[in-house]
């Protein structure tokens, strides 16, 4: 069984990278990963973290 624990810690990271970008709606945060040049369907959850770094650190 996968750590419970990513769910929180994907969901803190989620939460900061909104608070840095109020203005953006949730669908919109969400939309931006899912329409980008990268095939998340089999992506883990860290790799899927450490790009959310990457695009939302550079914005």
């Amino acid at each position: 069984m996968k750590d419970p624990k990513r769910i929180d810690e994907m969901l803190k990271l989620i939460s900061e990278i909104w608070h840095k970008h109020p203005d953006m709606r949730l669908l919109q945060l969400l939309l931006n990963v899912c329409l980008s040049d990268t095939d998340f369907y089999y992506t883990g959850d860290s790799s899927l973290e450490q790009w959310l770094h990457d695009h939302y650190d550079n914005i």
